[in-house]
């Protein structure tokens, strides 16, 4: 779905309608309807709408409201509208056409809940927890009676008036007489940051948390139980890694972390500092070692991300936004405080900002020649520098965007560069090209769109990630195809692509996502994803140096040998013999104590056989 972007459905939700025509540009956080059929949407920028035919038109309604930052609304039997918002508490009594603030009372100006329940009035505060007014808002009083946390998030009340707030850090409390005691209900979450709370009937609540994770009580809140497994599909994905070995690495927009093993079938949650920060991106070294760059600094791991620790040899605690590898094996991060560089697998760390007059750095790529290349973002002015002796000196090259930043970087195998630019304000957007280093550089066919994110695969397709969906280009820029067929999402924040040439995509909201047709095959072969049948998939890399992945699926749990030969036939390797359960299978063939030439790989079930070709190249 785009982003801010107004739906309907008229069949119980079979097929969703966009109705909105100028709400796109906002972030809708709240939705009410009146006894007359009007509907009226709260935004953020963009304060209070309303719309009379359904959705099809908008109008703005701001007239008293000062901060147009609208987190909820509510609507009495009256037809008054209240509106909670990150500037106070507004009510209006003629639909909308005009507001007066409520303040009397209320000693906090962030509300994200508000309901109504006969002839009580309730308001969740961001930092002073809960207000109750009896008579239509005009006087409030606090009432946190057993409360022991003041960040409410979210309010539903059923039938007979209890009252459930979700809460920032404390997970859930309720209260059975109009919020003068509360109790804290947690029996059975596991994750305390509430996000969102709904009655469903009078003994069942849902619960949705800052993680992704759904709960449901059947018994109104004594206990509780997780209803969807893994907890990723509600989240903002603003990192993807991917080990030599696929593992998935990703880190989500409520500072949560998690790997999959399984191609994304089910992820663990890791913890990089139990203080949690925003993992910005991940990458990886020859030596197995994980890094994640984070807004607190920058953190690494030994042992496929089971414990990190933080490394402070020449780096602050301070945001790392960006990761690369040349090729000797000198890794570069960038980030608030310009490049720094570590020639010993990032024990110690130097500062490399010769030349660099912009050190807000947003962006990093190895190209071709080895040279760095560095994308910025001071004042909102991005520029491109180079640098072609591991970081010692920077020289600023043509690029330079007035109103955008450079986000992303992706080359092809013919050493084209390219840049993903983004602008809050839509000036100077889209996806950049260079052909000859970085000296120059050129739009795109892709303009005008906000650009995240940017990949390339072995085929030489571009895939570009904006504000407005995903776009796919085979000819070098000059055309692009829209592929958001499947993604509810359309602002794509991350890209990567998987070893078996799948695209795996981080929407924002709409949680992590693979595609149905690899890179490795021609474009119109569709890749099967679904194990209905065994299949042994081309290795990746191939040809290769020392190892390689090798992915194959069984229909049913079955005894299956999976063997190396060499050109004369000779089987030089026993990679699996064993039973494995139905499902997508990687395994990792290390080949270092074999010479370079062709070599087959071999798969056998008690109903199916397949060989492969692959190439070792020292």
């Amino acid at each position: 779905m785009a982003w801010g972007a107004i739906y309907r459905t008229t069949d119980l939700g079979n097929e969703w309608i966009r109705v909105d025509t100028n709400t796109c540009k906002y972030d809708t956080r709240a939705l009410a309807i009146d006894s007359n059929g009007n509907l009226f949407a709260g935004t953020l920028i963009g304060g209070v709408l309303r719309s009379t035919d359904d959705g099809f038109s908008w109008t703005q309604i701001n007239n008293g409201i000062s901060y147009p930052w609208i987190l909820s609304l509510a609507i009495n039997s009256k037809g008054h509208i209240f509106a909670g918002t990150c500037g106070g508490l507004y009510k209006s009594t003629n639909g909308g056409d005009s507001w007066l603030r409520l303040n009397k009372g209320l000693i906090d100006t962030v509300f994200a809940s508000l309901a109504i329940h006969s002839d009580n009035y309730f308001a969740g505060s961001s930092q002073n927890g809960f207000f109750r007014s009896t008579n239509e808002g005009v006087d409030w009083l606090q009432m946190n009676d057993g409360l022991i946390d003041m960040a409410i998030t979210s309010m539903s009340i059923n039938q007979y008036g209890h009252i459930f707030i979700g809460s920032r850090n404390y997970g859930i409390f309720r209260s059975t007489n109009n919020g003068e005691n509360w109790l804290q209900k947690n029996s059975g979450l596991t994750d305390t940051s509430i996000y969102s709370v709904f009655n469903i009937s009078t003994e069942r609540v849902l619960v949705g948390t800052t993680s992704g994770l759904i709960f449901q009580s059947n018994n109104n809140g004594e206990n509780w139980f997780l209803i969807n497994k893994g907890g990723l599909m509600d989240q903002s994905i603003i990192s993807i890694g991917i080990d030599s070995d696929s593992n998935i690495f990703i880190g989500t927009l409520n500072k949560n972390c998690f790997r999959s093993s399984d191609y994304g079938k089910n992820w663990t949650q890791i913890i990089i500092d139990s203080t949690k920060y925003l993992t910005l991106e991940f990458d990886f070294n020859s030596e197995g070692q994980i890094f994640a760059g984070t807004e607190n600094g920058l953190y690494r791991s030994n042992d496929k991300g089971e414990i990190w620790s933080l490394v402070s040899n020449g780096l602050s605690k301070d945001i790392m936004r960006t990761l690369t590898l040349n090729q000797n094996g000198y890794n570069f991060i960038g980030g608030n405080r310009g490049i720094f560089l570590s020639t010993d697998d990032g024990n110690s760390w130097i500062q490399t900002n010769s030349g660099l007059t912009d050190t807000s750095i947003t962006a990093l790529l190895v190209n071709t020649n080895g040279d760095i290349l560095a994308g910025t973002n001071g004042d909102f002015q991005g520029k491109i520098f180079r640098s072609t002796n591991n970081g010692d000196i920077w020289t600023q090259t043509t690029f330079s965007s007035t109103y955008g930043f450079v986000r992303s970087f992706a080359i092809d195998s013919n050493g084209n560069l390219y840049a993903g630019v983004y602008s809050s304000i839509g000036r100077n957007d889209g996806c950049f090209k260079s052909t000859n280093n970085g000296d120059d550089w050129m739009l795109t066919s892709l303009a005008g769109y906000p650009a995240l994110s940017l990949i390339t695969d072995r085929n030489n397709f571009i895939y570009c990630g904006t504000s407005y969906g995903l776009f796919r280009s085979s000819n070098g820029g000059q055309s692009w195809d829209d592929i958001n067929s499947g993604l509810t999402s359309e602002s794509i924040w991350s890209l990567n692509i998987h070893p078996n040439g799948d695209v795996i995509v981080g929407t924002y909201g709409g949680g992590i996502y693979r595609s149905r047709r690899s890179t490795i095959t021609s474009i119109g072969e569709f890749k099967i994803t679904d194990p209905s049948f065994y299949i042994l998939e081309n290795n990746y890399p191939n040809p290769f140096n020392s190892s390689t992945v090798i992915r194959y699926s069984l229909t049913v749990d079955s005894w299956i040998t999976l063997k190396i030969y060499d050109i004369t036939g000779k089987e030089v390797a026993i990679l699996i013999d064993n039973i494995q359960t139905a499902g997508f299978h990687t395994v990792k063939w290390d080949a270092s104590g074999l010479s370079s030439g062709i070599y087959f790989y071999k798969m056998t079930t008690d109903k199916f056989s397949q060989v492969k070709k692959t190439v070792l190249i020292r």
